[in-house]
């Protein structure tokens, strides 16, 4: 499971929304489920379901979106990790198990052959990367 948290007004969240469809897509098939969870900013404002399903189709996002309006989610599982985050564009890569096996911190990642965008192309190639390794991982036994 790639689990990406995103609002509509973070650019680098647009430029990432084109890389988690792809994701989707290319591996869905073998087991990748990719879910977006919207946090709205800035953090209280009130959004319906309509406004996060309008913006995500926006974004070319067909998987399941989760809404955290209150961001009691985001807080629990990244900001208040007790480590720097600066960042609430976080994705994680989850195990069939429910193990955290890769983390982005933020803020984007596509691919771009852009000099300028090196770092958004070298963590599109990394978690692409982490991503092959798990969806190739066989199921555990029981």
């Amino acid at each position: 499971m790639l689990v990406r948290f995103w609002t509509d007004t973070c650019s680098f969240c647009a430029r990432t929304a084109p890389a988690l469809s792809e994701f989707e897509k290319a591996y869905s098939e073998k087991g990748l489920v990719v879910i977006g969870i919207y946090h709205p900013k800035p953090h209280g404002r009130r959004v319906s379901d309509e406004e996060v399903a309008k913006a995500a189709k926006e974004l070319g996002m067909n998987f399941p979106i989760a809404i955290d309006e209150d961001w009691k989610f985001l807080d629990s599982v990244w900001l208040e990790t007790g480590h720097d985050r600066a960042a609430t564009s976080a994705s994680f890569l989850i195990d069939r198990d429910g193990i955290i096996r890769y983390v982005h911190p933020g803020v984007e990642f596509f691919q771009s052959e852009r000099a300028d965008e090196r770092n958004a192309n070298r963590d599109y190639e990394d978690i692409k990367k982490a991503i092959e390794l798990l969806v190739a991982e066989p199921p555990k036994k029981k």
